[in-house]
């Protein structure tokens, strides 16, 4: 059973890629899955600016968050915003 267990919590972990981007004048590594990396390439591409710029951003706007993690609530919060806007 406990095998089962680890094998159903392995499952369940969801893969993060680290990547270094440029936030103001330091390089900082990032880990995020996949798809907050593609949705955060989207949102920046649409409004013109680089992905580091767009992080810089977050960085400035967040509270006590790490900064992976206020990247995805902002993510999150964004797709949301125009959900309700179309709906």
């Amino acid at each position: 059973m406990e095998g089962q267990q680890r094998k159903a919590r392995r499952r369940l972990r969801a893969v993060t890629f680290k990547r270094a981007i440029k936030i103001g004048k330091n390089w900082s590594d990032l880990s995020l899955e996949p798809p907050f990396w593609d949705t955060l390439t989207e949102i920046a591409t649409a409004r013109g600016i680089a992905i580091g710029e767009l992080a810089s951003a977050i960085d400035r706007d967040r509270a006590n968050a790490n900064l992976s993690s206020a990247i995805r609530v902002f993510v999150v919060t964004h797709y949301r915003i125009l959900a309700k806007r179309k709906g």
